[in-house]
């Protein structure tokens, strides 16, 4: 098997050169630079709501081959609904509901190409300590917090670092993710 990364960020191809036998490749889910019906598996994690998203299925399901797979991890409702971050900042799960299409939404497309979808929630626990956390949305780790200004994160920090003042405390949420896996 061989694994390609692909994205547009130069940085994110940064971090994927790390990745031991991942070659990387720069470029868009909306044109991507592979010859029809090439590839095994088509796999978008958390990445398919930075796209024009009915663009990059069509180009998925262009480069899949006969047999192979088009799989997207996304969040929908639960997630939002229960999301640590979103708890944090309302703003920001309102802001996620429009960004991330509904995963019946992602389904139907895949399923008027004339592929069989299947779907299933997973659940995955999350422990991080307090400094992470705060490190990490300080560092807007989450896109969506690129749409706040610094006044607003700092104001969220304050209110948790009050909740929570021990910077080696661990926090324990769920991430909630939406699987769909499309094939023949």
């Amino acid at each position: 098997m061989r694994a390609i990364a692909l994205d547009p960020s130069a940085g994110m191809l940064a971090h994927a050169r790390k990745v031991r036998g991942v070659a990387v490749l720069r470029g868009v889910a909306e044109a991507l630079p592979f010859r029809d019906r090439s590839l095994d598996l088509v796999f978008f994690h958390l990445s398919l709501h930075h796209t024009r998203w009915k663009v990059a299925l069509a180009e998925a399901v262009r480069v899949r081959r006969r047999g192979g797979r088009i799989e997207v991890w996304t969040f929908g409702e639960a997630h939002h609904a229960t999301s640590f971050l979103g708890a944090m900042f309302p703003e920001v799960a309102a802001l996620d509901r429009l960004r991330f299409p509904a995963p019946d939404r992602i389904a139907a497309t895949l399923e008027a190409s004339g592929l069989a979808v299947s779907t299933e929630t997973v659940v995955e626990p999350v422990e991080r300590s307090v400094a992470f956390w705060e490190e990490g949305i300080r560092g807007r780790f989450v896109s969506t917090l690129q749409a706040l200004d610094d006044a607003r994160i700092e104001a969220a920090l304050d209110a948790f670092r009050r909740r929570h003042p021990h910077p080696d405390e661990v926090i324990a949420s769920t991430l909630t993710f939406e699987r769909l896996v499309a094939r023949d």
